[in-house]
């Protein structure tokens, strides 16, 4: 079983993809929109891992040849089936579900900096500088689905006056001030530690 997962793990995440579409196109009402905003990222990533390693794929090539420059064994060092699957899977897909959940909701900004800025980066400029090109796998996702989906999310939390935000009821903005409450949490025990530095 482990063994067909790690072969199949993005094509898993591709029929996955297919049931939150149906879920989030029927049901998607009844989701209160920032955490229907969370759920699409979670889905932008599935496809994201399907275009890197299915259609068209061929991403561990791009990453261990063109990255990492490897000759000795391209195919398998240093990103293998089993470093994908541990990475894409085990690692991404709790990071990019956990704020869904009400408790960690908090998290999503994280998330969403990271599907926005930092796959951008990565696959829309060091990549494509280090192979002389203008695509390589992950690129497309990224700025049809993950980079929109990231301002959205930012329209939402950063301006409460745009539009998307009119449609948030309380329990949203929770959101906005847990950001604030916890930046303001982080910036108190630095403060405290630079003055237990300086005594």
């Amino acid at each position: 079983m482990m063994s067909f997962y790690r072969k199949n793990w993005y094509y898993v995440g591709g029929i996955l993809f297919v049931v939150l579409a149906f879920f989030v196109g029927f049901w998607g009402n009844q989701i209160d929109p920032l955490r229907k905003i969370l759920l699409l990222s979670f889905m932008s990533l599935l496809m994201h891992q399907f275009e890197e390693y299915a259609l068209p794929g061929g991403f561990p090539a791009v990453f261990n040849i063109g990255w990492n420059h490897e000759t000795e064994a391209p195919d398998r060092y240093p990103l293998n089936r089993l470093s994908c699957v541990c990475v894409n899977t085990f690692l991404a897909y709790p990071f990019y579900i956990l704020p869904i959940v009400p408790k960690f909701i908090w998290l999503g900004l994280a998330q969403i900096m990271f599907g926005m800025a930092g796959q951008l980066v990565v696959h829309g400029i060091i990549i494509n500088r280090k192979l002389h090109s203008y695509y390589n796998p992950g690129l497309a996702v990224t700025v049809c689905l993950l980079v929109p989906i990231g301002v959205l999310l930012h329209l939402v939390c950063v301006f409460p006056w745009s539009p998307p935000a009119v449609a948030l009821d309380r329990r949203d903005c929770g959101f906005r001030s847990e950001c604030i409450s916890n930046r303001r949490i982080a910036c108190q025990a630095l403060a405290r530690q630079k003055l237990a530095l300086s005594v």
